[in-house]
């Protein structure tokens, strides 16, 4: 997982607190969706005081500055660049099932006008829009991205009110495809059909330089990205996402709620429920490109991992190191993470708290983070300093 957080201004500091990890003591809201691990806190304040001055939390992402707070996953090992989509995490032709609990603050200000606001992203790597999103739109969930813009989604892809100051499970079930016949796309909220499944291409296309047609691949975004002429602070909270290739047990229920005043005539739907895997897929994957200093932190799911390069991808560092120290901190659940640096020949299990790691340059600065618990841990890892 890697954040993508604004700075003040153009060039002011990086705002380092927009995105923040709170802990089970400190989780707000009530509810029977409420998590009972960590939580994600995402905050974001005005793009500017002034139109034109920019001197807000600005985010420059390959020079497109927007006012946003991020977090991204779901991508490879490998250089995303030049990995195909049928090797990302989530390939072309996969059925995935994304659910994590969503919490709305009571003094959230919604817009009076459909000023856009994004909080979870399918993005396909080359592409601008997403296929699909997930925003607040008024007053009201809403399923969008580009296909509910080009009206391929029912009802608006309108998924119901935002439920202020109580906690909310969504769930996003797709078959990942170029294809409208192939690809399609559901949610639930609370464990009850919200929109029925839609026949859609969930992914979106490229052209590569041999001229051929390709899948762009897709990869997960969650936070806060707005439009940027909100004049307010939002705040958001997001529980763990867990990722599963069959759909999860539903509330029984066999017919939609039709979202507040549309209108529409609910589609009925029959509930299939499968169990999830036993081996649930991986979240996050990730690899970050670190760099002395740096610092990133993950939310593991049972038996998850991550795996990060300390180094980039141009080598070792010129100034001659034969290891780097690295600083593990696991907090929340009192139990062993593994932390394994590839090519050793056995992981290290760390009890909670902080740690200090030698790791030799010799295994080319890769590690792998390994939940062992049975439950969400939350991991942390900043570079301390070369040693020579």
């Amino acid at each position: 997982m890697a954040e993508q957080e604004p700075r003040l201004g153009l060039t002011g500091p990086l705002q380092t607190d927009r995105v923040r990890l709170v802990g089970s003591c400190a989780v707000p809201g009530s509810g029977t969706y409420k998590p009972t691990g960590p939580v994600m806190r995402v905050e974001l304040r005005p793009y500017e005081s002034t139109a034109g001055r920019q001197d807000g939390d600005v985010t420059d992402t390959g020079g497109y500055l927007a006012n946003r707070a991020e977090v991204y996953g779901r991508t490879p090992l490998t250089p995303m660049s030049t990995t195909p989509a049928e090797q990302w995490p989530d390939p072309v032709g996969a059925e995935r099932w994304y659910t994590f609990s969503l919490y709305v603050p009571a003094d959230f200000q919604a817009a009076t006008d459909a000023t856009w606001l994004t909080l979870t992203q399918w993005k396909g790597f080359r592409g601008s829009s997403p296929p699909l999103a997930l925003e607040i739109k008024r007053n009201n969930l809403r399923l969008g991205g580009a296909r509910t813009n080009s009206l391929k989604i029912p009802n608006d892809g309108n998924l119901g009110a935002i439920a202020r100051g109580s906690w909310t499970e969504l769930t996003v079930g797709m078959r990942l495809s170029t294809d409208p016949m192939v690809g399609w796309v559901e949610v639930r909220r609370d464990g009850k059909p919200a929109l029925a499944r839609t026949n859609v291409a969930t992914m979106d296309t490229y052209t590569a330089a041999d001229g051929s047609v390709r899948p762009d691949p897709l990869y997960l975004k969650q936070g806060i990205y707005r439009a940027n002429t909100w004049p307010v602070t939002h705040v958001l909270y997001f529980g763990p996402v867990v990722v599963a290739d069959r759909a999860p047990a539903t509330t029984p229920s066999s017919t939609p709620t039709p979202p507040s005043g549309t209108g529409a005539t609910p589609t009925p739907v029959t509930p299939t429920p499968s169990p999830l895997p036993t081996s649930p897929i991986t979240t996050p994957t990730a690899t970050w490109q670190s760099v002395n200093g740096a610092s990133r932190s993950a939310l593991l799911a049972a038996g998850g991992s991550v795996g990060f390069s300390l180094f980039g991808r141009d080598g070792l560092p010129s100034n001659g190191v034969r290891s780097v120290r690295i600083e593990v901190t696991t907090s929340g659940m009192g139990g062993p993470v593994a932390v394994q640096v590839k090519g050793s020949e056995s992981a290290q299990p760390l009890s909670a708290g902080t740690q200090v790691l030698e790791v030799p340059v010799a295994v080319d600065g890769t590690v792998t983070l390994s939940n062992l618990l049975p439950t969400v841990a939350l991991v942390s890892v900043r570079t301390v300093a070369y040693a020579r």
